[in-house]
């Protein structure tokens, strides 16, 4: 009789945006991937050699590893032991996102250089990318938009609770009366995940994963991490972040309908990080119309505040310590700009508590069965394909 796995993980295999359930072995040299619980279907070897952290530990959203040389092929672990178990198998410095390493004098040289070029060269490069955003047409964009939430609904499942998106669409309506831009049309499009996250997508549209409005603890915050991100789009933020990362000319492979191309970008924007200047932009704009609303900065506060106390130590030291090699803003850098001067006694609402309660249990995933893993296969083994390191 063959063990089950003790392990499990999600998978994306980097040539398609769909996620699946696999399960995992632990071996000295590196971990084996398999469809099955009882894993017999192996679906790809990486060794430890290969791999490195993708995401940090966060307890709420997990950590996930990538492998060095097939692009966009991630394993997503949400569970913290199966986490540090591999975590510690990998070389220092693929533990974690940045390691600094002060023991060697030649590479403090080489970092040196790399940040007179980083400070310099990197920023100038940026800017010019940035430029070609104003020469992508907005029809193209939302189609880009368009067919990466149609990509998403293959990585989280779609929820279409009309009820919740009501709501939200109600705290946006509110949000938009207070922004100069009288052509912003928010399209807020719902998954149903355990996943606590909010994102901007090209064209005006917003991806908001159910596991967020659990974690909400008031409409304000709500309402605070949608105006943020409501920044991000009057910005363009998201076309010239894939602009900067892939150049205009994959991203207009992607109005023909390129699969693997619209793939990548699927991916890039789940895991999108933006620059410290992009969120502090989309901080200033969510700042300004949540004060002329009088719904307040308290609760986009609030919730910075309590993910930021879900941040390992180590990772906020590095943060504090080398601000000048870190991509995003320290949280207190974003606290700061978020204060108001004269807060409203008591924020405006938008929501009756009915429906903030409402929406704050819309679209929450189902419980797993005990019995809904898959079957033990009888008869085949893993095939003479999968035995190689490549996907």
């Amino acid at each position: 009789m063959i063990a089950a796995s003790k392990y499990s993980a999600r998978f994306t295999d980097g040539k398609t945006s769909r996620q699946r359930t696999v399960y995992l072995k632990i071996f000295r040299q590196g971990i084996c991937i398999y469809e099955d619980q009882e894993c017999l279907k192996l679906v790809a070897r990486w060794p430890f050699e290969l791999m490195k952290v993708n995401h940090d530990w966060n307890d709420k959203i997990g950590g996930s590893f990538e492998h060095k040389q097939n692009f966009g092929s991630i394993l997503d672990c949400r569970s913290k032991k199966t986490f540090l178990r591999i975590q510690k198998s990998l070389k220092r410095f693929d533990q974690a996102t940045y390691i600094f390493s002060t023991s060697n004098k030649s590479l403090l040289g080489l970092l040196a250089a790399t940040i007179i070029f980083i400070v310099i060269g990197i920023p100038l490069f940026t800017k010019l990318m940035e430029t070609t955003a104003i020469f992508v047409p907005k029809s193209l964009e939302n189609h880009i938009g368009e067919q990466s939430i149609e990509a998403m609904s293959h990585e989280f499942r779609p929820c279409e609770d009309q009820e919740a998106k009501a709501l939200l669409d109600k705290l946006v309506s509110e949000l938009v009366k207070y922004q100069e831009d009288d052509d912003l049309q928010i399209n807020i499009h719902l998954f149903r995940t355990k996943t606590a996250n909010a994102f901007a997508v090209p064209g005006e549209h917003m991806a908001i994963l159910s596991g967020f409005l659990a974690e909400a603890k008031s409409e304000q915050e709500i309402a605070g991490v949608l105006a943020h991100e409501m920044g991000h789009i009057a910005h363009r933020h998201s076309i010239k972040y894939l602009i900067q990362q892939m150049g205009t000319s994959f991203l207009l492979s992607i109005s023909t309908g390129d699969g693997a191309g619209l793939a990548q970008i699927t991916n890039s924007l789940s895991g999108l990080s933006y620059s410290r200047d992009k969120e502090l932009e989309a901080d200033r704009y969510a700042k300004k119309i949540l004060e002329d609303s009088g719904i307040g900065t308290q609760g986009v506060i609030d919730f910075l505040s309590r993910l930021d106390g879900d941040t390992p130590e180590l990772l906020k030291k590095m943060n504090d310590d080398f601000t000048l090699l870190s991509t995003h803003p320290k949280t207190q850098e974003r606290l700061e700009l978020l204060k108001i001067d004269n807060p409203p006694e008591v924020p405006k609402s938008i929501l009756t508590k009915k429906e903030f309660e409402r929406l704050k249990k819309a679209c929450q995933p189902m419980k797993e069965r005990k019995d809904s893993f898959p079957k033990k296969q009888e008869t085949k083994k893993p095939s003479p394909e999968g035995e190689g390191l490549k996907i």
